[in-house]
């Protein structure tokens, strides 16, 4: 925020940047200095019932002109909420950002997994992996233990997986923040405990 985005938005202008968010609230907070932020719904050009199997991603020429006006001008994108992001959504996003991309970039169509979000030259994935899910859905981070999160599925399906492997694909190099309030909590490590608790457990009075 003090020195990249900066740069980007005085030479690029706000065309240049992307933000988006699995969530609304959050797709809002990123709208400041002239950026527009967007959930990935809006920015996929998806709908609500909009299957995110691969297959349906790939966009008719209509779509795909929208797609790319939406994706060729960026030049840095920021994605928020990353740790809530479900696995499909993920890679249905990327996967249309590179259908945005992809013509005027000459990517291969056969190797869309290998080049997140279309290749956009920044990418800024930002999550707070201690942060519950508020709906009933699993995450990126559940999924990948998956074994030991109530609700999420013990077999994966293909979209699932490409969450998983842009996931990987994506996070070269990664930042821990631990300038926040959440690390010097008590509360909240202990409520995890209490929520891991085998068979189920009381919330304590204090807690």
């Amino acid at each position: 925020t003090e020195v990249v985005l900066k740069v980007v938005l005085q030479f690029i202008g706000p065309l240049g940047v992307k933000a988006i968010a699995t969530h609304n609230s959050t797709a809002r907070l990123l709208s400041k200095n002239g950026v527009r932020g967007q959930t990935m719904h809006t920015a996929g050009r998806l709908n609500r019932e909009q299957s995110l199997q691969a297959k349906a991603l790939k966009p008719n020429s209509q779509k795909r002109r929208a797609l790319e006006q939406e994706w060729l001008p960026p030049l840095m994108l920021l994605v928020d909420e990353l740790s809530l992001s479900p696995p499909p959504l993920l890679a249905g996003i990327s996967r249309r950002a590179f259908h945005g991309r992809c013509r005027q970039l000459r990517l291969d169509a056969d190797r869309i997994m290998e080049h997140p979000f279309g290749d956009v030259p920044l990418q800024v994935l930002m999550g707070d992996f201690l942060q519950l899910n508020p709906v009933k859905a699993h995450t990126l981070i559940e999924a990948l233990c998956r074994s030991k999160v109530p609700r999420v599925p013990a077999k994966t399906k293909d979209e699932d997986r490409d969450g998983y492997l842009l996931f990987r694909n994506a996070c070269k190099n990664v930042i821990i923040f631990t300038g926040t309030h959440r690390f010097l909590d008590s509360e909240l490590p202990a409520l995890l405990r209490t929520m891991a608790t085998p068979g189920g457990c009381k919330v304590p009075d204090d807690l």
